[in-house]
């Protein structure tokens, strides 16, 4: 349930903020596992909390992966992901 769990440490703020290039991103470690986004333009680090914890309500009462897995397939047998809308995973 990692995805249960990165929305959790986003809602409750444990993230970092900072800037590279000029461009603002967040970053966060939840279960030995660490990730980074780069915020798009007009985005805060304040929606970012709160779009987590909108979508951590949405799953929060789910007890398993195949559960958030179905909440969110497509009609087309595909699974989509949460991306906030605007944010850009950045590899190192």
């Amino acid at each position: 349930m990692a995805l249960r769990l990165a929305l959790e440490a986003l809602a409750a703020g444990q993230s970092n903020t900072f800037t590279n290039g000029g461009k603002v991103m967040v970053s966060a470690s939840v279960a030995g596992k660490s990730f980074s986004y780069q915020l798009q333009p007009g985005m805060n680090p304040m929606m970012i909390t709160q779009l987590a914890l909108s979508a951590w309500r949405t799953i929060a009462d789910f007890t398993t992966s195949d559960q958030i897995n179905n909440f969110l397939k497509k009609s087309d047998g595909n699974v989509s992901y949460p991306n906030f809308g605007s944010m850009l995973p950045i590899y190192p």
